[in-house]
């Protein structure tokens, strides 16, 4: 009895052992891929932050140039003070 359990368990383990090293194999590939999404998704996060910022940025920017050329402009075309 103790033979045909062990033939049995010698039969499966041959026949186990290539799709579980092909499995191990698969299931290492995909964390190096989820790692890859990882880091390129944290990326883009970055990134989209960063084109967010640039319109306020440019916007402020013009801002503080329009108000510059404003008060440039009113200061020129200012009536002469008398004395």
């Amino acid at each position: 009895m103790m033979l045909k359990v062990v033939s049995r368990e010698n039969y499966l383990n041959n026949h186990l052992d290539q799709p579980l090293s092909s499995f191990r194999t698969t299931h290492g590939h995909l964390a190096e891929v989820k790692e890859q999404y990882r880091q390129a998704s944290g990326g883009v996060t970055e990134r989209t932050r960063t084109l967010t910022e640039v319109p306020l940025r440019v916007f402020f920017s013009l801002g503080a140039t329009v108000f510059v050329v404003s008060s440039v402009r009113n200061w020129l075309t200012r009536p002469p003070v008398q004395p």
